[in-house]
């Protein structure tokens, strides 16, 4: 897979290919109906968008409760579904509500980076591969996302997506676009007093749970920069060392169900 930096797509203009039947040729950016940018319906026409009997979804359910952690990784993919056809395209873009590509896109098999620049800003997409949706009835496009290290605020996923027709021109495609949306998590705020669920004991680089208030958590930690240096599964009987880290600030992060704890250490 090919790693690229902040955030998709859809069937080329241009430099189409024959295969299998139906028209092929690598995605384009810039069409996800993101604002500022049209869809697929530029040059793929005879219907409007989302006017077909198939659809589109974007699989955010990685992302628990539509609440993203600072620098975690999530799996994610689109879905583009239409009985009779056999082959797809898409394009996914996320975004804050400046229009400015956050986060990092990690392609998956059958997809790639691309960009294009709207209204002046330059924005990094994902759109499938060369004939990377060739498969009955649906497809769906793998992909994983990096959240950013810092609080973007709320953060949108445009996605366009084509369900070709085979009839070796862009015109009776059918067009299919949505868009959906995650927060970061809204942390209860720093937590220092003997209640806390987190136990912190510096003289023996440790940090643990409080038994008898919850059974488990994600552990996240963060440097002062907000890079994510560490991340654990954690127990009410485990305890996790801290002795690798250098001494300075710590934001740790503990997500346990619904809501996150969050601590701040210095070692």
């Amino acid at each position: 897979m090919r790693k690229i930096n902040f955030p998709l797509w859809v069937i080329a203009c241009s430099g189409l290919f024959f295969i299998y039947g139906v028209l092929s040729s690598d995605g384009k950016a810039g069409k996800t109906g993101a604002p500022g940018e049209n869809t697929c319906v530029q040059c793929h026409t005879g219907s409007a968008v989302n006017s077909g009997s198939g659809s589109i979804s974007i699989n955010t359910a990685a992302i628990l409760n539509g609440e993203y952690e600072l620098g975690q990784t999530y799996d994610l993919s689109v879905a583009v579904e239409q009985t009779g056809v056999s082959l797809f395209g898409f394009s996914i873009v996320a975004l804050d509500a400046n229009g400015n590509s956050i986060g990092t896109l990690i392609a998956g098999a059958d997809n790639h980076l691309d960009a294009a620049t709207i209204a002046g800003v330059t924005r990094q997409y994902l759109t499938h591969d060369f004939n990377g949706g060739a498969s009955v009835d649906s497809h769906t496009f793998n992909f994983q996302w990096t959240a950013p290290s810092e609080d973007f605020g709320s953060i949108t996923f445009y996605a366009t997506g084509n369900a070709a027709d085979g009839n070796e021109a862009s015109s009776g495609d059918k067009i299919y676009s949505t868009n959906a949306q995650i927060q970061p998590v809204q942390p209860i705020g720093i937590t220092e007093s003997k209640e806390s669920i987190l136990l912190w004991n510096l003289s023996n680089m440790e940090l643990s749970l409080n038994g008898n208030t919850i059974e488990n958590c994600q552990w996240n930690i963060f440097d002062v920069q907000g890079s994510l240096v560490l991340n654990q599964k954690g127990q009410t009987n485990q305890t996790i060392k801290l002795n690798d880290l250098q001494k300075g600030i710590y934001m740790v992060h503990c997500v346990h169900g619904n809501r996150t704890e969050i601590k701040k250490i210095t070692i």
